[in-house]
């Protein structure tokens, strides 16, 4: 059923599908005229709702599907996954299977999580994706480290983990006022951050698709030297850009992530 969304989204007229895909997706389709479609991957702790300020500036002939991640509120009773295959097999699986171009968007935490999604895509021949878009995320190398920490933020005290995610920027202390609200944060970036630092790519195998590197001018956390370790990542074109901002840019520039993405297809 189709209804207006409130505000900032306002604009957009989303419609909840009862297909399989909202079992693992959040589906948004602006439009009875389906030119492409956006898949976007969430940060560490991120949920289904992570760019929704970008939503009101994307070209409304594309559908978007906002990848939903157990454990979330949404998964709370569901286990979260083990590994980054795992959770990149249940997006797969839940996504319809046609022909309409397709462009993977992952930040951080979901770039990781889009390079083993594109691999899968390609083993099981589902070849739509036209291009991902990898943004300010560690590259797939043997082992994923956590930038400036000698050791990995996942095994660190309550008070040095939240130290280190506020140093982000993606998450304020208001946002942990709440001692209920803290701890359900906590978890989830802590299993995140888990599943990054114990990520092991044994092959270094290649995707099959373009791939778009985005780095971000004032994120320390992947420098332009780390962006560039990515080409050997893609058996196709590879191109880099630089955004103006910290790590987590789009929050005060909706509208640079939308060109982004709008300039993808």
């Amino acid at each position: 059923m189709a209804r207006r969304s409130k505000g900032k989204t306002r604009s957009i007229l989303k419609k909840e599908h009862s297909s399989p895909g909202t079992i693992a997706w959040r589906v948004i389709r602006a439009s009875d005229t389906v030119a492409g479609r956006l898949l976007l991957l969430p940060f560490g702790g991120g949920t289904e709702f992570a760019y929704d300020s970008t939503l009101p500036f994307l070209n409304p002939s594309l559908e978007v599907y906002c990848a939903k991640l157990p454990g979330r509120p949404h998964f709370q009773k569901m286990c979260p996954f083990n590994s980054m295959t795992e959770i990149a097999a249940f997006l797969v699986d839940y996504l319809p299977e046609d022909e309409v171009p397709t462009v993977l968007f992952g930040h951080s935490f979901g770039a990781l999580l889009g390079y083993e999604f594109a691999l899968l895509m390609s083993q099981s021949r589902r070849n739509s994706i036209r291009k991902f878009i990898a943004s300010c995320g560690q590259p797939p190398t043997q082992t994923s480290t956590t930038a400036g920490h000698k050791k990995p933020i996942s095994s660190l005290g309550d008070a040095e983990f939240i130290a280190a995610i506020l140093a982000y920027g993606g998450i304020s202390e208001a946002d942990l006022a709440e001692e209920a609200v803290r701890e359900f944060v906590v978890a989830v970036l802590r299993h995140d951050f888990r599943l990054l630092e114990s990520y092991v790519n044994q092959h270094g195998r290649q995707i099959d698709v373009p791939l778009q590197v985005v780095i971000a001018r004032n994120d320390s956390s992947v420098e332009l030297a780390v962006g560039l370790e990515w080409q050997r990542f893609s058996a196709h074109s590879f191109e880099i850009s630089e955004v103006p901002g910290d790590h987590f840019y789009f929050r005060n520039s909706p509208r640079l992530l939308a060109e982004i993405l709008n300039h993808s297809f």
